[in-house]
């Protein structure tokens, strides 16, 4: 079977073989639009990672590379580019250490774990001597599907390929079918041309089956103790055993997005003393707060006022990594 890479797997890499173009060859462009407040509101893709970070000559680095992971805050969704949290951070005096952005808006924390888990299958990762993360609310589920056999009968094709799609359900928000109809070319993976080829019957099955999923993610999955423990408790020990593994220090940035429906505030008090209890000297962690109500932009997220703040938390966190405070 040859190599399989997507998004949905955590077998897969992150850095993809080209950069994507739109059909007619031009830079595509991101799915992410900036504030008005800001001017443009699109910006094109200008890495083959799935990052606005400033890559240049990153493979050739020999210094620590600090990977940052978490949705749409720690992404910093609305702002541009140069503004984004990586780009704050290389303004900073730090001796032969470069910095990447992973985080994806819409995220669910498996999503963010998933990710997390993809950057250690790249030879970069290597280079890595502390990770920046930042969880999302609980309250987001991961689903995913095969386009082209989404219901519970038995799938007629391979799990690993390009039909092969997911999504982050949260709560009122009702998912859409990430595939728009449109002329099969050869660009398509032979998955997909199957799955246009006979659009409005295919797209029509797996849109049921993607509300059925949702309805049942609302009414089950949503419920305290499902929302807790497969979305804060497990995704904490995952990251507690991948860190203490790799070795990776790690900068915790709470947002308290995390705690959406928190209701049980002695529940919340033991995830905060497993995470303090997390620093030990083979793996520091460093616990720094951002409020995500703090002065925000009209599509709610951080301003980049406020994300210069966080950045400042981070240097000085990563500081009393690296000089031992």
């Amino acid at each position: 079977m040859e190599e399989f890479n997507s998004e949905w797997s955590c077998f897969s890499k992150l850095k993809v073989d080209t950069l994507v173009k739109q059909i007619d060859g031009s830079p595509a462009v991101s799915s992410y639009e900036i504030d008005p407040k800001y001017g443009d509101k699109t910006e094109p893709r200008i890495n083959e990672w799935p990052t606005r970070s400033n890559l240049k000559d990153i493979e050739n680095h020999n210094g620590d590379i600090v990977a940052i992971f978490g949705d749409s805050f720690i992404y910093g969704d609305g702002l541009p580019m140069k503004y984004c949290l990586s780009r704050r951070l290389d303004t900073k005096d730090f001796k032969n250490t470069r910095f990447i952005n992973l985080a994806k808006p819409g995220s669910s924390n498996e999503a963010i774990m998933r990710r997390l888990e993809q950057w250690t299958n790249e030879e970069l990762s290597e280079k890595t001597k502390t990770i920046v993360i930042g969880l999302s609310s609980m309250l987001r589920h991961s689903f995913l599907m095969n386009l082209n056999c989404p219901g519970l009968d038995k799938p007629s094709s391979q799990l690993y390929n390009r039909a092969l799609v997911g999504w982050d359900f949260h709560v009122g928000v009702q998912p859409d079918i990430p595939i728009k109809e449109c002329p099969v070319t050869d660009v398509y993976p032979e998955e997909l041309q199957s799955f246009q080829y006979n659009y409005k019957k295919a797209s029509r099955k797996a849109s049921v089956a993607m509300s059925e999923a949702w309805v049942a993610s609302n009414l089950h999955l949503n419920t305290p103790a499902n929302s807790f423990i497969k979305n804060i408790e497990v995704i904490i020990r995952r990251l507690d055993w991948l860190t203490r593994a790799k070795k990776w220090n790690i900068i915790f940035i709470d947002i308290k997005f995390w705690e959406q429906s928190n209701n049980q505030p002695e529940d919340w008090k033991l995830v905060y003393k497993y995470l303090e209890d997390m620093n030990i000297p083979e793996r520091k962690v460093e616990i720094i707060t951002a409020n995500y109500l703090l002065e925000t932009l009209e599509c709610g997220h951080w301003t980049h006022e406020t994300m210069a703040s966080i950045a400042n938390g981070v240097w000085e966190a990563y500081g009393k990594i690296n000089n031992g405070e």
